[in-house]
């Protein structure tokens, strides 16, 4: 699972809700979850301090937004599919 943290107001969240979008277009494998800080705060972890934050299955694997070559050998790599 691919989760992908933003929030309300933030300049680079735009661009990580279209990555989230494209990795539910090109990996269907990939269960892909956004979800907005200040929409869903119980949703929050500890270990998300940080928007955009992106996390696979649990683990923080970018703080920022990934360029997509590191996301797709992350996906394909980290056992997402």
């Amino acid at each position: 699972m691919l989760e992908v943290f933003v929030a309300t107001g933030c300049e680079t969240c735009d661009h990580a809700r279209a990555v989230a979008r494209r990795v539910a277009e090109e990996f269907h494998e990939v269960h892909v979850d956004v979800i907005d800080i200040d929409e869903q705060p119980e949703r929050v972890p500890p270990s998300v301090f940080a928007v955009p934050s992106y996390l696979l299955n649990g683990a923080v694997i970018s703080l920022g937004n990934p360029s997509w070559e590191q996301l797709s050998v992350l996906l394909v790599g980290g056992g997402a599919l």
